[in-house]
């Protein structure tokens, strides 16, 4: 990175060692982890050549700083999330400096807020995106197509949210009835049966007998969406018995976002949501038949895919 700087000292080794102080404070090592990232992205935006010198110089001048991070963020045109990881991260590394003694005051450090999701920022994905998407599953390996399009089957043609999706284990497909098992999300521990496409119970049964040549002795409880590599790799015991390690939110994030770039967009996995929502009301889907498509209630349903169908016909109307 350009204009590194370099400070003449480095920090003293008789001082305390406030990072070591500041992960051990953590509780989750989730938590730890996230953090030693946003220390070596932070370090690299404020311009220092190395970690410890960043830290020697946010104790220094923490306010100077956070207007060097900020000025950075806003340059690159960061994203709003990811900033407000970054500047959290910083105003709570300060906050624990403060409290060990190491800065005469607590330094304030302006983190701003995630913005409501109204109407008019909703973003979901086209007919078109969705085509392309599907070509590109289709020309993904044979061993890891039935995972892929599981997933776009869920999130896109049956509006699953992404931890509705992860949930689905072998005991909650219903072959008879075309219908499968999820844990939603005002229903945590229980599972609720939801109608789906017969192409949806196919790409899960053909998924299933794939971690079954994995592990034949898979529990009924198995989770159906594991990680990609997992088929190549070949290492599937996880330490509670025959179960496979499930696939989390990050890695189902990571799949999609390996879609997007296949096609050149940006996507994630609630965007499908939005789009199969969006394109059913469109198709002229009441409200009351949506909502419950959705699981949602009428009132968000209107307020976010039918007054957005308004919004654009008079911003339409207007250039007419």
């Amino acid at each position: 990175m350009s204009n590194v700087i370099t400070l003449p000292l480095p920090i003293s080794p008789s001082s305390p060692d406030i990072w070591t102080l500041f992960l051990e404070s953590r509780v989750s090592e989730k938590t730890r982890v996230a953090y030693q990232s946003r220390l070596r992205r932070v370090s690299e935006r404020c311009g220092y050549d190395s970690e410890a010198r960043f830290i020697q110089g946010f104790l220094s001048e923490p306010t100077t700083t956070a207007s060097r991070l900020r000025e950075s963020l806003q340059r690159d045109g960061i994203g709003q999330s990811d900033g407000i990881h970054l500047m959290g991260f910083l105003s709570v590394l300060g906050r624990f400096a403060w409290e060990q003694g190491l800065l005469p005051f607590c330094p304030h450090i302006e983190v701003g807020r995630r913005e409501r999701c109204h109407v008019d920022r909703i973003v979901t994905v086209t007919e078109l995106e969705i085509e392309a998407i599907t070509r590109h599953i289709d020309s993904l390996p044979e061993v890891i197509k039935p995972l892929h399009r599981s997933a776009l089957e869920g999130l896109y043609f049956r509006g699953l949210r992404l931890e509705e999706l992860l949930s689905i284990r072998r005991c909650d497909l219903d072959r008879v009835h075309n219908q499968v098992s999820i844990e939603e999300k005002f229903h945590k521990g229980s599972h609720v049966p939801i109608p789906v496409r017969e192409s949806f119970i196919k790409e899960l049964s053909l998924l299933e007998s794939r971690l079954l040549e994995l592990e034949p002795r898979l529990p009924v409880t198995q989770g159906l969406f594991i990680p990609p590599a997992t088929f190549a790799t070949r290492w599937v015991r996880a330490r509670n018995g025959n179960h496979i390690k499930p696939m989390d939110d990050s890695t189902l994030n990571r799949l999609v976002h390996g879609w997007g770039d296949a096609i050149g967009i940006n996507v994630s996995p609630h965007m499908f949501r939005h789009g199969i929502a969006t394109h059913l009301a469109g198709k002229g889907v009441s409200v009351r038949d949506l909502a419950i498509f959705l699981r949602q209630s009428t009132s968000e349903v209107q307020r976010l895919y039918f007054d957005r169908l308004e919004t654009t016909a008079r911003a339409v109307m207007e250039l007419i």
